[in-house]
């Protein structure tokens, strides 16, 4: 009994890396909803005669994270043969620390464009605030990401292989899939995203797929071109729930959930549907199915 047990688990992670593996395969030769872009492409096709004339903003999403660390992520990105090619690269810094000295930031850091907002509606709040803001003025590809990026060298790798001058969408974190209408968390099935859903319908216009990819850890590159493929008060309704009061319903969205979020204070500060967000930027720019 117990050896049938364990080839039971066995067999699992196998078609569990069979299923990771066709998802991966699929991404790469999809084929955008939007644009003539596509979302990965070979490291071949890269020109530098083309990258040239393109620009690049890196919008970085800070709280209190260590300056000198973050100079290196963006020394880093900036040093990746992708990007050195680009004639125009801007780095934005939108920081939540109320105690902040910008003056300081700005120099360390080498920008005049250092923001600072309200400690409202986590990084995805910020990528929001940046695309409102600048929806008129889109550099040609946007680099979101944190200022203590989960995963760097994955995410550098990434860009290495695949950043080319069609780029619509880049995720730069794992994909996963899960099912449209009970969302879970695959390494915490306790933890559900039962907005996914919601997010679809209002977004397509249609009901939700069996099956859905997501994104994780909040870090993509996505042209303009992707970017306004959806309205701007898309993007305005979106981080208006995000920022929502505390009296609002969207923070009663972590009720019920399992023990790790027992002591979680869901506020404007740092609301459940951030971590939603978090995962469904595919869900605006492409990757709709599996």
């Amino acid at each position: 009994m117990a050896m049938q047990l364990l080839l039971s688990a066995y067999t699992r992670r196998i078609l569990y890396g069979i299923t990771i593996v066709f998802v991966f395969v699929s991404l790469v030769w999809w084929q955008p909803y939007v644009s003539t872009g596509t979302w990965l492409g070979s490291s071949t096709a890269t020109s530098s005669s083309v990258l040239s004339s393109s620009s690049l903003d890196i919008v970085v999403s800070m709280y209190k994270e260590d300056i000198h660390n973050l100079s290196v992520v963006l020394r880093d990105v900036q040093s990746l043969p992708p990007i050195k090619s680009i004639s125009r690269v801007r780095t934005f810094i939108y920081v939540k620390d109320v105690e902040a000295n910008i003056p300081m930031l700005q120099d360390a850091l080498a920008t005049s464009n250092v923001i600072q907002l309200p400690n409202a509606g986590r990084e995805s709040g910020t990528f929001l605030t940046h695309i409102i803001s600048n929806y008129d003025n889109l550099a040609q590809h946007t680099l979101f990401v944190q200022a203590e990026p989960h995963e760097f060298e994955n995410a550098k790798n990434r860009i290495i292989d695949y950043f080319i001058p069609s780029t619509g969408v880049l995720p730069l974190g794992i994909l996963e899939v899960c099912d449209c209408t009970s969302c879970k968390d695959p390494w915490n099935p306790d933890r559900t995203f039962n907005r996914i859903e919601e997010l679809y319908s209002i977004l397509n216009s249609k009901f939700c797929p069996s099956k859905i990819t997501l994104s994780y850890l909040g870090q993509m590159i996505a042209s303009k071109e992707r970017i306004r493929s959806r309205p701007r008060k898309i993007y305005e309704y979106l981080n208006e729930i995000l920022e929502a009061d505390q009296d609002h319903h969207i923070h009663k969205d972590s009720e019920g959930l399992a023990q790790e979020f027992e002591f979680f204070t869901d506020g404007p500060g740092n609301p459940y549907f951030g971590h939603t967000v978090e995962r469904a930027w595919m869900l605006l720019w492409g990757l709709f199915g599996c």
